[in-house]
């Protein structure tokens, strides 16, 4: 699974909005959408901070570990 579709899996099981989820990142939601949806690549930087965010482990992120 990538990790656009990882991070919508993460907000939909929180029950988050992608505006609920952008704000909480700092990022405009059509960005976050984009990030979902693969049509941009999330920056490297970015991963630690979504992963901070959900409580996850940036593994995780990337499919390395359940």
């Amino acid at each position: 699974m990538a990790i656009g579709q990882k991070i919508r899996e993460l907000r939909t099981e929180r029950g988050l909005t992608q505006e609920m989820l952008a704000k909480g990142l700092g990022l405009p939601r059509v960005t976050l959408k984009n990030y979902e949806t693969g049509y941009r690549q999330v920056p490297n930087d970015l991963i630690p901070k979504i992963a901070k965010f959900f409580g996850v482990t940036t593994d995780y992120l990337f499919g390395l570990e359940d």
